[in-house]
């Protein structure tokens, strides 16, 4: 095998084993699209299109800058906007939580923390 592909390998199985022996902290799940917290959505329009386009467009898919998505629209109105030819992307905005704090002494000495 090519020093490369044991890197790799290597590499998946350190993953595997962490997330088996450490379940809570390897990831935290996010809540469904169209679930409680997921009732915004963040819009990148093309560099070409005006903010009239970019108003026109919110007006056909009922939405409003800044404003909360009606509950349970948010999968609709991705979909909506996604099949715009303007828009780059559409995707749900959920407000991520730390679910530990590390046991590093110095955590809190971090630069940015």
């Amino acid at each position: 095998m090519m020093k490369t592909q044991k890197t790799s390998l290597t590499f998946v199985i350190v993953v595997l084993l962490a997330m088996l022996l450490f379940p809570d902290t390897a990831f935290a799940a996010l809540p469904e699209v169209g679930s409680a917290g997921a009732e915004e959505i963040l819009i990148k329009f093309r560099l070409d299109v005006n903010p009239s386009e970019m108003a026109q467009i919110h007006r056909q898919q009922g939405g409003q800058v800044k404003e909360t998505i009606p509950s349970g629209k948010a999968a609709e109105k991705i979909k909506g906007y996604s099949a715009n030819p303007k828009v780059l992307y559409a995707e749900a905005s959920y407000l991520a939580t730390a679910i530990y704090t590390p046991n590093d002494a110095y955590f809190d000495k971090g630069w940015g923390l």
